[in-house]
């Protein structure tokens, strides 16, 4: 977790990932998991990933956690998980705010 995300108050997660144009069938199919076990993780109130209308292999991700517990809660499960093994090598942009 980012160390300066405090366990109280809600954090956001905003950003991208890409990756290249051959993987894109394997990325969207590992997602609908991905996907489904993040919105079922308590403190998850809001996961969204959606796909560039104009770059293909370019994805949009929007998170919002209940707080900074939930979003580290999210982190480890991320990283043991299906998704991160398909993904994992994937280059990320994301900014992590405090609200």
């Amino acid at each position: 977790m980012n160390e300066l995300i405090a366990k109280t108050g809600r954090v956001s997660l905003t950003g991208q990932f890409k990756c290249p144009p051959a993987e894109v069938p394997f990325i969207r199919k590992a997602l609908e998991r991905h996907i489904v076990l993040t919105r079922q993780e308590p403190g998850c109130l809001h996961f969204d990933v959606s796909e560039d209308a104009e770059t293909v292999g370019l994805f949009h991700v929007t998170e919002l956690f209940v707080d900074g517990a939930a979003f580290e809660h999210h982190g480890t499960r991320t990283r043991e998980s299906q998704w991160w093994k398909a993904s994992g090598h994937l280059p990320r942009a994301f900014t992590v705010k405090q609200l």
